[in-house]
């Protein structure tokens, strides 16, 4: 697991591509937000095209509900192992990651709280909706789930 901020795209992809190779894994699918293909101002140009030009073709995962997504994670973990050692923040962000009680009216609120836990937290709900998504089109032999930008697992 990598979480970092305030660096650009090809740091990410320089990561990303760095630790396939030094881990020997050679990499599949990359799942991204939608808003990956939101255009910038100056360039005309989308992250996701950004990223296509640096060798990183990314799947975009289609807009969704929060509560939607951490259902589809929920069924995910039971699919998936990860390193305990390599991704232990990432495990301590999950584990984190909740609803607010609502002392007044006695029952939780419909959204999770956004603190330092929501990243990791936003970043394995996308795994988990491309993965769901992924599973409804054709398969391909193989696939390592890497999110967009800035987490890595």
């Amino acid at each position: 697991y990598y979480e970092n901020n305030g660096e650009g795209m090809a740091h990410y992809i320089q990561h990303i591509n760095t630790w396939g190779r030094d881990n020997g894994v050679m990499l599949g699918e990359h799942f991204a937000p939608h808003d990956i293909e939101v255009r910038e101002l100056t360039s005309g140009k989308s992250r996701r095209d950004t990223a296509r030009e640096m060798g990183i073709n990314f799947r975009v995962v289609k807009q969704h509900k929060v509560l939607d997504g951490i259902e589809a994670a929920r069924r995910l973990f039971s699919s998936i192992w990860i390193d305990e050692r390599r991704c232990q923040y990432a495990l301590e962000c999950l584990s984190q990651y909740r609803f607010e009680y609502d002392d007044k009216k006695g029952v939780f609120k419909n959204q999770p709280v956004h603190d330092w836990s929501s990243h990791c937290a936003d970043a394995f709900r996308q795994i988990a909706m491309g993965w769901s998504d992924r599973l409804k089109a054709p398969q391909q032999d193989s696939m390592t789930v890497v999110p967009q930008g800035a987490m890595t697992w």
